[in-house]
């Protein structure tokens, strides 16, 4: 594939990459945002909607290409590096067409999909490719949440016998297609939920063989506007909530119980607090700067793209574990519509 002058190449990188972006919405944006200004670095830019380009930065006016759909253009101007930025039925699509393009690293914006068995599909594909598939997930980029990780991962609560994670905002800046099932593919348990059955994942506390119980609110049919659900294991309990609801003024709220002792963290727009208990003493951290996520996310996982590697450990979350957190989604949906206990294993 060729390239072009000018593209990212980082230190000790073997050189240059081209990147493409599909979707340009608030996601698009921020992905474009924390790529810079080396504006050089854009293969394209597009939106099925002219309307939807304006406020390009200057200078990748001269890339964008936009029609009545974005399939062809990721299919006709290559790219290596691509952003799935677009609603959530058209992930599968497009990631497709950009690994059947020759693109060799794609990151596809939460949800992989919107089903389990098209977050297997994909996956598989991008495995056979040999294509470095990636879910786009912010919040393990939050330095708050990191640090969390890291205590549990570090055995500071010694093994967990109990958490809580829920999260979710008042629904008031979600897009109009979010209302939308055909375009959305869910509710709240696709925007939100997905990130604490993430995050629940990379820290391993979802027990292998669990039993699950759920309830959900449903704002329409098809689109979900709060999810309540246990997952329950041998000698681990998770409880999790994911709304549209929410207006207590935090976003996230994890408390992670262990036999050594206790961690709570609140993620907030005007601050983010993470507390350890242990044995009675308590020290605590506080964030007040608003954190740049999307750009840490953004950065590492090009880094990888031009040093021909995957992304760094804190930050990978791959079409697998894309496809797990799904399978846990719609066994979330199969629990509250049966209102009864089902079985489960990863």
């Amino acid at each position: 594939m060729g390239r072009t002058e000018g593209s990212i190449e980082p230190e000790g990188g073997r050189g240059l990459v081209h990147v493409g972006v599909v979707g340009f919405g608030r996601a698009g944006r921020r992905r474009l945002q924390a790529i810079g200004g080396r504006t050089e670095r854009i293969a394209y830019v597009c939106d099925t909607a002219v309307e939807g380009l304006a406020g390009l930065p200057e200078g990748v006016g001269r890339a964008v290409k936009c029609g009545k759909g974005a399939t062809g253009v990721v299919t006709e101007t290559g790219a290596e590096v691509v952003f799935v930025c677009t609603p959530p039925a058209l992930h599968e699509e497009l990631a497709v067409a950009a690994i059947e393009a020759g693109a060799r690293h794609v990151l596809v914006e939460k949800p992989l999909a919107c089903t389990a068995g098209a977050a297997v599909r994909l996956s598989r594909l991008a495995a056979e490719r040999g294509v470095h598939l990636k879910v786009g997930s912010n919040l393990r980029c939050f330095p708050e949440v990191e640090r969390l990780v890291k205590l549990v991962q570090d055995g500071h609560v010694g093994k967990v016998r109990s958490a809580r994670f829920s999260i979710g905002h008042d629904g008031s800046s979600l897009a109009p297609w979010a209302l939308d099932p055909g375009i959305a593919g869910g509710g709240t348990l696709l925007d939100n939920g997905v990130h604490v059955l993430d995050l629940a994942l990379w820290m391993g506390l979802v027990p292998r063989e669990y039993a699950l119980r759920a309830r959900v609110d449903w704002a329409r049919p098809g689109i979900d506007r709060r999810a309540s659900w246990e997952i329950v294991g041998e000698d681990l309990s998770c409880e999790f909530e994911s709304s549209w609801t929410r207006n207590d003024g935090s976003y996230c709220t994890v408390e992670v119980c262990g036999e050594c002792g206790e961690a709570r963290l609140v993620v907030a727009r005007s601050a983010s607090t993470l507390e350890l208990d242990v044995g009675g003493t308590k020290v605590g951290e506080t964030w007040s700067e608003p954190s740049d996520s999307w750009g840490e996310d953004t950065r590492h996982f090009l880094a990888s793209a031009a040093s021909g590697g995957t992304a760094q450990a804190f930050s990978e979350n791959d079409g697998r574990n894309g496809a797990a957190v799904l399978a846990l989604v719609e066994k979330v949906y199969l629990a509250a519509a049966a209102r009864e206990q089902i079985h489960g294993q990863l």
